[in-house]
């Protein structure tokens, strides 16, 4: 959502500001929550990362659009598994 907002000249820049702090916010409240999971070992977040990787090596080398969902999970995982070494 940062880049699709940050490309888009129709907001306001006071109304990017917001929606990049919501954002900030949002990816640190579930990063946070998946890192004190005693559900997922170390070993799944980096399967997890390593799939989010290829994934969006393939559709990059497809010249394919990257979701924004796939970014934001992989700073999410990627920011768990650093909150939890």
């Amino acid at each position: 959502m940062i880049l699709l907002l940050a490309v888009n000249d129709s907001y306001p820049a006071r109304e990017l500001h917001r929606q990049e702090a919501f954002v900030r916010i949002d990816v640190k409240e579930m990063s946070e929550r998946l890192a004190h999971d005693p559900a997922f070992s170390s070993y799944d977040f980096w399967r997890a990362f390593k799939r989010l990787d290829d994934e969006l090596y393939q559709l990059s080398r497809s010249n394919a659009p990257i979701p924004m969902d796939l970014i934001y999970g992989r700073a999410i995982i990627q920011r768990a598994a650093q909150l939890r070494q």
